[in-house]
């Protein structure tokens, strides 16, 4: 009898704990609105990214407003401290449902921060090509003769450094006299809070406009089409009308969308104004948002921008107001992106420079009659053509001054300057924070292609996904992967040679910027 009651007893005791445990769980979800159960509301002033605090007064919670203006300033989150009571711009009509509740489970999103890779696997082979990881003599000076040079302070949307440019005023007359019009910041209204995507209602009560929450701003031929397109298929995500919309760095200032090797400077009768740039990002979805805000409250669509050149693009800024005079820019493309919204997002996907440039030269096969009967040694004579270009440019000039310069550009005739990717990302990680990029090596990505999507999902703060809504996303057929390579054939040993010797300085400094030996490449074999 008396064993009995105790294994009652226990029985009992096991059921009240499983009772508390059931109670706890339903109570902790039960915090969540309706049936986004567990989805934090990113964008909304929750913990600090993993770069650092919240800049500005605001911070990590922060006021609307603080967004720096064109000379520097401080930055602050966009989102109306709770229970501030105060109306911002564009709230829906009355009658409509208001926002759920900003309890701190739902804005209390954890920095993204990815999941550890495996560090790369060294073979005696592959690990030649860097067996000497000192910068050249020609390198070293062309950085030292840079207006960046030693400069590590965050700009923003502010110069990038304040030295005067030489005859400045000379070539603002001259623009004027031409009629030669020059582009400076957009400065949106105040951001609705209640939508994830940053948009605003103008001042003149038009339209609804909006800018990307997220770029994929480089580098061709590293996996950006693929990784937008498959990005695209989440249902929160906007799919707009293009994959590519280069308004920041081309269809703005009334360049052609696709430039060619030539005549990069022609111009089309009218610049693209913001609103139809606003109206193709977002498509037919915007009018979802719209419902959204109405009817519930909220929107956390968001929309993206997936134009691969935003990160090196040298053909416009001349004609940034700032930069008139100047031999090399202080203002630059993700300056003006910056301005528009200071907590952009973007993924930058990195391939080793040397097979990257092929893949490039061939892509351009169907597009560039000169490359019509492409074989090896065409392309060899054009990359020691190219090479030459810059390194005579670097002896006499700066590393940005060349890098930056449209005339050798045109010239070098291959888009050399698209592998000197550490000039271009020591600019912008004086622009925007580590924690607002998603850097991607493709090597990496082509392998665990599932892997980085749900990174991808994790860094844009976007729901997760069943496994029957992720099936179309991995089964999606490659994009733009390679072309004509069959058909050409290899590049030739000596072509090889060149290039990794050319830009051995500019992935040695990547991999110090980055503190990450992936992007030494040393794994990588090329043939």
């Amino acid at each position: 009898m008396r064993v009995y009651l105790k294994g009652v007893a226990v029985g009992v005791a096991v059921l009240l704990v499983l009772l508390l445990v059931h109670t706890h769980l339903h109570s902790r979800h039960g915090t969540l609105a309706g049936p986004r159960k567990g989805r934090a509301r990113p964008g909304r002033g929750g913990a600090a990214g993993a770069g650092g605090g919240a800049r500005g007064a605001g911070g990590a919670g922060g006021a609307r407003g603080g967004r720096q203006g064109a000379g520097g300033g401080a930055h602050a989150s966009r989102a109306q401290t709770p229970g501030s009571g105060k109306k911002p711009k564009g709230r829906p009509a009355e009658g409509g449902s208001a926002p759920p509740e900003r309890s701190e489970q739902r804005f209390g999103f954890q920095p993204w921060r990815g999941r550890p890779r495996p560090p790369v696997k060294i073979t005696n082979e592959s690990e030649t090509w860097l067996k000497d990881m000192r910068y050249p003599k020609w390198y070293t000076d062309a950085v030292k003769r840079s207006k960046v040079y030693r400069l590590d302070n965050m700009a923003g949307s502010g110069h990038l450094y304040d030295d005067p440019c030489p005859n400045a005023a000379e070539v603002k007359a001259k623009y004027k006299k031409e009629g030669t019009e020059t582009f400076s910041y957009i400065i949106p209204g105040d951001f609705i809070p209640e939508s994830k995507n940053p948009c605003w209602y103008p001042e003149d009560g038009s339209q609804m406009l909006c800018v990307p929450y997220f770029y994929v701003a480089g580098v061709a031929k590293c996996g950006t089409t693929d990784l937008f397109k498959r990005v695209r298929f989440h249902p929160d995500i906007m799919e707009g009308e293009l994959k590519e919309y280069h308004w920041w760095d081309r269809l703005r200032y009334g360049a052609p969308m696709e430039l060619k090797f030539t005549n990069d400077s022609e111009k089309n009768e009218s610049p693209l104004p913001l609103e139809e740039y606003s109206r193709i990002i977002t498509g037919k979805e915007i009018v979802d948002l719209q419902n959204d805000l109405q009817d519930k409250g909220y929107s956390d669509r968001i929309c993206g921008d997936g134009s691969p050149s935003y990160l090196w693009e040298p053909t416009q800024w001349t004609i940034f107001e700032g930069n008139e005079g100047c031999t090399e820019p202080k203002i630059v493309s993700g300056s003006f992106i910056h301005r528009a919204n200071p907590e952009s997002k973007f993924f930058l996907l990195f391939r080793h420079p040397t097979p990257r440039l092929y893949s490039r030269f061939l892509s351009r096969i169907p597009r560039y009659p000169p490359f019509k009967n492409a074989t090896p040694q065409m392309f060899h004579d054009y990359v020691v053509k190219g090479v030459n270009c810059y390194k005579k440019c670097f002896r006499e000039h700066s590393i940005r001054e060349c890098a930056y310069n449209e005339t050798l550009y045109d010239e070098a005739v291959i888009r050399i300057i698209e592998g000197m990717y550490s000039v271009f990302m020591e600019d912008w990680l004086r622009i925007f924070r580590r924690d607002q990029m998603m850097i991607i090596r493709n090597e990496d990505y082509s392998d665990d292609i599932e892997g980085h999507i749900l990174d991808a999902f994790n860094f844009l703060e976007v729901s997760s996904l069943r496994k029957t809504q992720m099936r179309p996303i991995l089964t999606h057929v490659s994009t733009n992967i390679g072309q004509n390579y069959d058909v050409v054939g290899p590049m030739l040993p000596e072509t090889i040679e060149i290039l990794n010797e050319f830009y051995k300085p500019f992935v040695l400094r990547l991999y110090e910027l980055l503190e990450d030996e992936r992007f030494l490449w040393k794994d990588i074999v090329i043939s």
